[in-house]
């Protein structure tokens, strides 16, 4: 796999692509409790392990993550991308999905998650976007979508991020679906962290300017 520093990868892909960044964090969203603002605590809910960390955390404009196209995490340019791609689905808090084995175990409100090493072959970063039940006023009230890169890993915990507003009390997560997210076109900076994969049109571009350097440098002695 092809890897390079954040910092040549931020410089190349800022020739190669445009985009607007985004707020890596939930907390920034906030929700009414008796009147009083109240900021949600759900940046960590769903982590990688050993690291501990995730990429950032997204709160949706909508209740349900529809996979159909265009599918919603495309339409809402989730962490400001448009161009991520289904990978697989997990109804409740057990079971396993798709070609990077998407496995949910341990329940509805708590458990383990993990995909596959060999999605980082083929995609920058991923998420998981996590769908809150039915049939309670809950909050959030729209999915929650969790990004990982290389850098965080392939595997951790969760916690639902979801709650009843009444009570207080941790309600079920609905669902978890996996996206990712190729080269190629628009990379959040917050992507780019640490070692990751390089797209391919990067490193051309990169490619390229090794050999204007060369170049350059021949002038020079001649």
């Amino acid at each position: 796999m092809k890897t390079i520093s954040s910092a040549l990868v931020a410089g190349a892909l800022s020739l190669a692509a445009s985009g607007a960044a985004f707020s890596a964090t939930c907390s920034s969203e906030t929700y009414l409790d008796g009147g009083v603002s109240v900021a949600y605590d759900i940046d960590d809910n769903v982590v990688a392990q050993p690291s501990g960390t995730n990429s950032g955390c997204w709160l949706g404009d909508t209740a349900q993550d529809f996979v159909s196209d265009p599918m919603t995490v495309n339409t809402e340019a989730v962490f400001g991308v448009s161009n991520w791609e289904y990978l697989g689905k997990v109804d409740g808090g057990s079971g396993s999905d798709g070609s990077y084995a998407l496995t949910i175990s341990g329940g509805t409100v708590d458990g383990t998650w993990s995909v596959s090493s060999s999605i980082f072959d083929d995609y920058v970063a991923f998420i998981i976007v996590l769908k809150g039940g039915e049939g309670v006023p809950i909050r959030p009230d729209a999915y929650v979508a969790y990004a990982f890169t290389a850098a965080d890993g392939t595997a951790g915990d969760y916690e639902t991020p979801f709650f009843n507003i009444n009570s207080g009390n941790d309600t079920n997560i609905s669902h978890f679906t996996l996206y990712g997210l190729a080269g190629g076109g628009y990379i959040p900076p917050e992507f780019l962290q640490g070692e990751v994969p390089l797209p391919a049109a990067a490193w051309m571009m990169l490619s390229g300017v090794g050999v204007l350097g060369a170049a350059a440098a021949r002038r020079r002695k001649s």
